[in-house]
């Protein structure tokens, strides 16, 4: 029996390829461009190199034309990365993640929350959201509870107020546009209370004391995120209450 060496069973794949009509190498031009198009998107050499199963080193030498030509099937791989996240690279774009916690945000789930369904660490997720690119690791975990999450409402009205006056859209808002897209801008504007009669009235200046006759003056009155006024004697003493409830305990 007769043993076929690698390289001859490499040769006689090529010949066959060729006789088909198969092309091997093509003009760089294509490849390049995406390079660039990535790059513009924020993703780096290193991550573009790992999505497409070669070296960084190769693909520098693609993005500054330094090759005439390109082989095939490398060009293939290059075109199929995309701003996603893939298996194969360690980091990814956090604009992606960011988004996720800040959709979950805005239907009542605070981050503590987040962190916990994720199996993250609370203070490590608030240092990755403020980061330009997270690991495969944690982008997987956010994505995960993300897909748990984002149909059912969450238990926190303050997460999802402070969403609301931050203008984050919620999960809905981004289905028809992908959430991990750093071009992606959903039309979207968070709605606003309307404000009561009560309201109008300190608003306008009319009402002079708040609902327990204090009155308001240049050095009393608070106001909230929304713009509306709120009564500065009012809020400290039932700071002073829970604290005397929460000492007796």
């Amino acid at each position: 029996m007769t043993t076929i060496l690698p390289r001859s069973r490499q040769n006689k794949l090529w010949r066959m390829r060729a006789a088909r009509g198969e092309v091997f190498r093509v003009d760089p031009t294509r490849a390049r461009n995406h390079i660039h198009h990535l790059l513009g998107l924020g993703l780096t050499n290193q991550m573009i190199a790992d999505a497409a199963g070669c070296s960084r080193e190769g693909l520098v030498a693609i993005r500054d034309n330094r090759n005439r030509q390109l082989d095939a099937d490398l060009e293939r791989r290059i075109l199929a990365v995309t701003f996603r996240s893939h298996p194969a690279q360690k980091l990814a774009l956090a604009i992606g993640m960011v988004r996720r916690v800040q959709a979950l945000n805005a239907i009542g789930w605070p981050v503590f929350e987040i962190a916990a369904h994720a199996g993250l660490n609370e203070s490590h997720l608030y240092v990755a959201l403020r980061r330009n690119y997270v690991t495969r690791a944690t982008w997987v975990a956010i994505d995960n509870t993300y897909r748990q999450l984002s149909g059912t409402p969450g238990p926190s009205p303050i997460a999802r107020r402070r969403a609301l006056n931050a203008n984050w859209p919620p999960p809905i808002e981004w289905e028809l546009h992908d959430i991990d897209d750093p071009t992606a801008t959903p039309d979207w504007k968070a709605p606003r209370r309307t404000p009561t009669a009560t309201t109008r009235a300190v608003l306008a200046g009319v009402t002079t004391h708040c609902r327990h006759g204090h009155r308001f003056t240049t050095d009393n009155p608070g106001y909230r995120a929304d713009g509306v006024r709120h009564c500065k004697t009012c809020s400290a003493n039932a700071t002073r209450r829970y604290r005397q409830r929460k000492a007796a305990h």
